[in-house]
């Protein structure tokens, strides 16, 4: 599976009444990889979940539409699985993950680790948001998030070229071009 962005994404907030800021794509948000499909432009306001987002209960009280504001919880739940819950139990219009300190955005891929095209995919836009953004959004109540992305996710063959150079038996003299070799659950190990 490919995900491809046709063109960057935007995010905005608006406090109060006409107090807008356009936020900047790399610096303060992120669109992660394989987080939405098509051309969605979502605008609601935000739900900080309860916990950490990653149990179903996390997310009593949610309002269907509203965004999901998640924390950034790798030893809980990935962001795959906090995604899912948002997009089916609380039936949210998107995910910011944000960051528990000032680091660098992530770009995590939104999919299951062991993905077969039978898995379900995030269909909703996901964001890893900056620690100051995620700050400022728990901090503030009513604020209207608005967010665009044009994005696809689709299918895509592709190929791996393996070179033997003649001595296979020594596994130093296997060459593999290609990123994606193990990736492939139906591989056999060379021999």
């Amino acid at each position: 599976m490919r995900s491809r962005p046709a063109e960057p994404a935007t995010l905005n907030v608006t406090y109060g009444l006409d107090n807008t800021i356009v936020y900047q794509n790399g610096i303060d948000y992120n669109q992660m990889r394989y987080g939405g499909n098509g051309s969605t432009i979502v605008e609601n306001t935000v739900f900080v979940v309860n916990n950490t987002g990653c149990f179903e209960d996390d997310y009593t009280g949610f309002t269907a539409g509203a965004i999901a504001l998640v924390p950034y919880v790798p030893d809980n739940c990935t962001v795959y699985d906090q995604a899912l819950l948002a997009q089916y139990v609380a039936k949210a219009s998107a995910v910011l993950q944000f960051l528990p300190s000032p680091v660098t955005l992530l770009n995590s891929r939104v999919r299951a680790v062991d993905w077969t095209e039978d898995s379900e995919t995030v269909t909703i836009p996901t964001f890893s948001i900056s620690y100051a953004l995620g700050q400022t959004l728990q901090q503030t109540v009513g604020a209207t998030v608005k967010l665009a992305i044009n994005a696809s996710l689709y299918l895509e063959t592709t190929f791996n070229v393996i070179c033997d150079t003649g001595r296979a038996s020594n596994e130093a003299d296997l060459v593999v071009v290609g990123a994606h070799l193990g990736t492939y659950a139906c591989l056999q190990e060379p021999s």
